[in-house]
């Protein structure tokens, strides 16, 4: 696949960007573009996360995972490496107001805690990971971690089960209390679902009893909705009307012209933050590459369906004619009756007759 670099109105970018107005919001990279306002990401949190009384959200690990990329670097694990097999080599001075340069044993040991600790910072600090994004939210003085996942790759759910509970563990920092511990709700937005239950979008999984539903261990929560099964005209949107035009965005937003009229103010801006012509450049960018990647993804797709369609229906061919040619030889057909029949080789055809025996 080739990337391309995104002019100012995208006009080089097939298919057709100049007739869109809005790009795809399940990209990884608009997904956060979007949810970057406040008021944005407030209002989706209240609707995917069913949080009615969330007073206020922030986005996590971003910080931390560029810490945790520079401490990754080649060149931080060579400095690390030399300064444990040689300390003493090592200078730290600083340069006071009057010229004058003194020991810096602060920058020193820094260092040499940064070396002792460089594995357990490596397994604390956040994974770079795709499609997903971590908020803290504020409730009622408590707090909840919020983890979004935008994608529809394989192994959705055994990703998003490992994603949350990862979330969870995360939360608790070394030598905090149990009760260090916030609850920990996973958002999966899936262009597929491939659910039997077409009436809803929406599946919650909590841990629960299975003998009585009552008992309920509130810790990790996990709401799948499926943008494919999303029937926006279903009673179950009754009453539901952010999340319905939260959903309607999420599918649609790349084919449509305008913003919506009668949706609330933060989807409006959401619309906004979509908009092709207002993107910062490095956004544009991001989009391209992944609107090339998808494009290769469905192309793949298509071709693995293709050459499965064709393996099966060879197959289905063979079986059949294999089946034809034991019914004839049941019935005691002359072989050259069924090799005009079958198409097969006396050699085949005797070759199936042996394994009857």
């Amino acid at each position: 696949m080739t990337r391309r670099s995104a002019e100012n109105d995208l006009s080089d970018y097939e298919p057709g960007l100049r007739k869109q107005v809005f790009v795809r919001p399940t990209y990884d990279c608009t997904a956060r573009h979007m949810l970057d306002d406040d008021n944005v990401r407030l209002d989706f949190v209240k609707t995917f996360a069913c949080l009615n009384d969330v007073e206020s959200t922030t986005i996590l690990d971003e910080s931390l995972t560029n810490f945790r990329e520079l401490i990754r670097k080649r060149e931080t694990k060579s400095f690390l490496r030399q300064f444990e097999q040689n300390p003493d080599s090592f200078i730290f001075k600083k340069k006071l107001s009057d010229g004058k340069e003194l020991d810096n044993t602060a920058a020193k040991d820094l260092i040499v805690g940064l070396q002792e600790n460089y594995n357990d910072l490596l397994a604390i600090l956040p994974q770079e990971r795709n499609s997903q994004l971590d908020f803290l939210c504020k409730l009622n003085g408590d707090h909840v971690a919020v983890a979004v996942q935008i994608d529809n790759l394989n192994y959705r759910d055994n990703r998003a089960l490992g994603y949350i509970s990862s979330a969870y563990q995360n939360r608790l920092r070394k030598d905090e209390d149990w009760e260090g511990l916030s609850r920990v709700i996973g958002i999966n937005i899936l262009g597929e679902g491939d659910w039997k239950d077409k009436t809803a979008p929406l599946k919650r999984y909590i841990m629960q009893d299975e003998k009585n539903p009552n008992n309920v261990i509130n810790g990790l929560e996990l709401y799948q909705y499926s943008l494919e099964d999303s029937d926006l005209e279903n009673s179950f949107f009754e009453g539901k009307k952010g999340l319905k035009d939260w959903l309607y965005l999420f599918k649609n937003a790349q084919n449509v012209e305008e913003v919506p009229n009668d949706v609330s103010d933060e989807i409006k801006t959401a619309y906004e933050r979509l908009r092709i012509e207002k993107m910062p450049e490095e956004i544009k960018e991001l989009y391209i590459n992944e609107e090339c990647w998808f494009e290769g993804y469905i192309e793949y797709g298509k071709k693995i369906a293709e050459q499965t369609e064709e393996r099966v229906k060879k197959e289905t061919e063979e079986r059949v004619t294999k089946e034809t040619a034991i019914n004839l030889l049941n019935a005691n057909y002359d072989v050259n009756i069924i090799k005009i029949a079958t198409k097969l080789s006396e050699e085949q055809i005797n070759g199936i007759k042996n394994n009857l025996r």
